[in-house]
């Protein structure tokens, strides 16, 4: 639990998800099959969110150079009260792009549901972008990020609060000190705006 403000106390939030999948081998390039997805979300203001439902994977290589992963799943909600929620579509998207083993570049977008950590009983439609590099140097591994994540918060009686922007800028150096260990300098910037509340940023 941190005070964001004099007024405004952000808390925990615990985001689980399980995830059993069957995948079936279309082709040396291609996987696909549906699965089980159990999603439990909770927090210090929150009294619990569980769901269950099915789900759909695919794997796809398309070259040695890039591949990409999806799952999307079918969630029903059930609040703490007892009353369920409309059905929502989680979504996770990837791609990476690895033309040597020295640098890579990852893409990805997903869609999900979170705890709000400061309306009580109150959750949040999370849609997020996210860019990493990599590149590696001798003994050294460069890693820079950026992410842009959307929230619409929801509850039983509806939305409580405007939507609210994220942007995510990170950055870390590391370098082998020994065989299997690393030393590492990490580095991120988050800015905060929302429809209904004030920017902020964080370093």
């Amino acid at each position: 639990t941190a005070k964001d403000s004099a007024l405004v106390t952000v808390h925990d939030t615990r985001n689980q998800t399980f995830n059993l999948d069957a995948l079936w081998s279309y082709s040396p390039l291609l996987s696909i099959g549906p699965g089980l997805r159990v999603a439990e979300r909770s927090g210090s203001r929150n009294g619990g969110l569980t769901s269950v439902g099915p789900s759909l994977s695919l794997s796809y290589r398309a070259t040695t150079l890039i591949s990409a992963n999806a799952t999307t799943a079918l969630n029903w909600f059930e609040f703490p009260s007892g009353e369920s929620g409309d059905p929502m579509l989680s979504a996770s998207i990837g791609a990476s792009y690895h033309p040597s083993r020295f640098w890579s570049l990852n893409l990805g977008v997903s869609r999900d549901l979170r705890a709000d950590p400061i309306v009580e009983d109150a959750y949040s439609e999370r849609t997020s972008l996210r860019v990493g590099f990599q590149r590696e140097i001798a003994r050294n591994t460069l890693k820079v990020g950026f992410s842009y994540s959307m929230d619409h918060s929801t509850t039983e009686v509806g939305a409580l609060r405007g939507d609210r922007e994220y942007y995510t800028i990170n950055a870390s150096l590391s370098r082998k000190v020994f065989e299997d260990s690393d030393l590492s300098l990490f580095v991120n910037f988050r800015d905060l705006s929302g429809t209904v509340s004030v920017s902020s940023d964080s370093t």
